[in-house]
């Protein structure tokens, strides 16, 4: 029995490497082991607790694969490697899958193979032979050309076995996916194996969550001239969660990675990220599907391009000269994962399209998802439209999960899902609600050169302020032309009229430029921008640019550089942010008023510096954290809240983001 278990135990261990877990799972997974086996167990035990050690099973194969289900539960309830709980259903699927069925030997090579074995001996403090005895398969040099896990357990050879059986009873019966015939195929038949034994439980989950989306699904992929049963390979990229994300960053139902995405036509910005809404990314998904079934003409090559790219099959097709998908898995061509991506979608088609067969019948499945949408306008708080629908804010976030922030985008109106039956209602309190919560429904184009806060002050509204209204944090910026939500009646305006000393300062070349029909206008550089960027907006060549302000046309420009630029007199272009002459105090560089002001700064910067070398620099930054308040943060270090208010010019109403640093006196 200990040496049965001991045997599943390293199989385990030897899986955590192939999979990338930690070594300290590793070594914690020998520790567990060590500490049960009879001696350690036996050390603490009485002498009536201590069973014979005859009593000890031999040969048990039941109990074999009783103890490798036992030992395989602990490794199926590992977190994923970002510790995201969404994806946690497909991750240990995974785990489950890969401690059951072998990997091809042509994925890694014999030599990265045998690597994995010496990675897992050694934190148990065994050779790698010493390993391959307890596997029973002799010792390392009678390796050579099989895989990790040679032969199926008894466990996983019997459920194949039951499962063929059960294809055989169905017989003609047996509606099969995409009119393919695919039930013999071994390596579909070995995860109908892993669904209906195993991994019963999860396919369960999945099939009565399936019953919410299927409806939808369905109507989307008919749009789209495609397979109705393509909404299985949803079910095995997502297990039909909208919101989840795996460790690579793919996305929502359909698991688009960002560029895939935006290249289908999904929205991606910092209000909005339509991978995350079931529906559209369908519509999308359905269209790459498509595109790669026109390309090879066979579905099981379109889903393994949608899985590896059409790049991995071209390959393999010009390599085994075969366009055959079942061939190219027998042949180990492909990536191990896309060898297994296409017999997965299969076989759990296989199941929901023949659940009694399967004895997945009789599941109560969730309600469908059903809807009504209305139009509102961009930039409305959801706790309006939550109360116009007459639900809560977290439905509506239920309803249409690619909305990031819990304010519609800012711009034109945005259709909105709502709980169904609500529209006539919705339609009937909307108005009085708007008003309610209309503190801020105004919006702004940002220009070229604008911020945020450079907006903010225009419009003489706190930047902190206006990065609430619009959901942002303390470093997050918008692009040129994005739309921004400003209080109502707010309006850019210029610079009130100063005195020379407190314009901002613009340097200028010694060499004057004169241009008959043109004028001088100054744009001030932001993170980012390129001489090529801002030539272009202006309508010069870079060379331009580069000779009236000194510049390399090829070198990085820093932000809150002043350059001057000569534009026709009518020039007065709505959408770049840029001063005029009188709008900046214009000063030659190297010129004696230069000089001036280079000592005047120098001047500056040092009583500031012996002010601080005298306090003792007398503050901290502290960065706000989730959670935090300007009372938590006061006790934290022991001052007050005013203390706080007053250091960072705030009021007690003003509200703190994360990301933020407030300067905090020292005590």
């Amino acid at each position: 029995m200990a040496k049965n278990r001991m045997r599943n135990v390293i199989r385990l261990l030897i899986m955590a490497n192939l999979i990338g877990l930690a070594p300290s799972f590793v070594e914690n997974a020998w520790a567990n082991a060590d500490a049960n086996t009879p001696q350690a167990q036996n050390a603490s035990a009485s002498p009536d607790d201590v069973a014979p050690q005859g009593d000890e099973p031999q040969n048990d194969d039941s109990a074999q694969d009783d103890d490798f289900a036992s030992d395989f539960s602990a490794l199926s309830k590992i977190a994923p490697p970002d510790g995201s709980e969404e994806y946690g259903e497909i991750y240990q699927m995974r785990v489950l899958e890969r401690s059951l069925l072998p990997s091809s030997i042509q994925d890694n090579g014999i030599n990265d193979e045998q690597n994995l074995i010496q990675q897992a001996a050694d934190p148990m403090g065994l050779t790698p032979d010493e390993i391959f005895h307890a596997l029973g398969s002799g010792t390392s040099d009678e390796y050579q050309n099989r895989g990790l896990q040679r032969q199926a357990t008894k466990l996983m050879t019997s459920a194949i076995q039951s499962i063929q059986n059960q294809i055989q009873s169905a017989g003609s019966g047996l509606v099969l996916p995409f009119g393919l015939d695919c039930a013999q195929q071994k390596a579909v038949q070995e995860y109908v194996a892993i669904f209906s034994a195993p991994g019963s439980g999860t396919m369960k989950t999945w099939l009565k969550r399936m019953a919410r989306w299927k409806p939808s699904l369905e109507r989307v992929l008919a749009q789209e001239g495609v397979p109705l049963e393509l909404v299985y390979l949803a079910m095995i990229e997502s297990g039909f969660k909208p919101r989840v994300k795996s460790p690579a960053s793919a996305a929502g139902m359909w698991q688009f990675m960002a560029g895939t995405a935006v290249e289908m036509g999904l929205r991606i910005d910092a209000y909005v990220d339509e991978r995350f809404d079931p529906i559209k990314a369908a519509h999308a998904a359905a269209g790459y599907l498509k595109k790669q079934y026109h390309r090879y003409h066979s579905w099981p090559l379109a889903m393994a391009a949608y899985n590896g790219g059409p790049g991995t099959v071209n390959i393999a097709i010009d390599r085994y000269n075969t366009t055959d998908y079942f061939k190219l898995v027998e042949y180990g061509a492909m990536y191990d994962e896309t060898r297994r991506y296409v017999p997965r979608i299969l076989a759990a088609a296989i199941i929901g399209q023949n659940p009694k067969a399967f004895g997945f019948d009789g599941l109560k499945g969730e309600s469908p998802f059903a809807f009504d949408t209305v139009q509102v306008p961009g930039n409305t708080k959801l706790a309006a439209l939550a109360e116009a629908a007459n639900c809560s804010i977290e439905t509506l976030q239920d309803l249409n999960p690619e909305l990031l922030k819990t304010v519609t985008p800012p711009g034109d109106d945005y259709t909105l899902r709502i709980p169904a039956g609500r529209f006539s209602q919705f339609v009937d309190k909307f108005d009085n609600v708007k008003r309610k919560y209309a503190n801020h429904s105004d919006s702004m184009t940002l220009r070229f050169g604008e911020t945020i806060d450079t907006l903010a002050s225009e419009i003489d509204v706190p930047a902190r302020v206006l990065r609430q209204i619009n959901q942002l944090g303390a470093k997050e910026n918008l692009s040129y032309g994005a739309d921004v939500a400003v209080p109502n009646g707010s309006k850019r305006h210029k610079n009130a009229k100063k005195d020379d000393d407190n314009l901002p300062i613009a340097l200028v070349t010694s060499e004057t430029f004169t241009f008959n029909q043109k004028k001088r206008v100054f744009y001030v550089t932001q993170k980012g921008d390129s001489v090529a960027a801002i030539a272009r907006v202006f309508g010069l060549l870079p060379n331009q640019l580069a000779i009236w302000n000194d510049l390399d046309v090829w070198a990085k420009l820093r932000p809150n550089m002043y350059l001057q630029i000569f534009v026709d007199k009518s020039f007065d272009d709505a959408n770049i942010r840029y001063f005029a002459e009188s709008d900046v105090r214009i000063v030659v560089k190297g010129s004696p008023e230069h000089q001036e002001i280079i000592d005047a700064k120098r001047k500056t910067n040092a009583k500031a510096a012996a002010s601080a070398k005298s306090s003792g620099a007398h503050f901290v930054y502290h960065t706000v954290a989730k959670g935090d308040s300007i009372s938590k943060i006061a006790k934290k270090y022991g001052v007050s809240v005013d203390s706080i208010l007053k250091l960072n010019k705030m009021k007690a109403s003003d509200p703190i983001r994360k990301g933020a640093k407030l300067k905090v006196k020292k005590r």
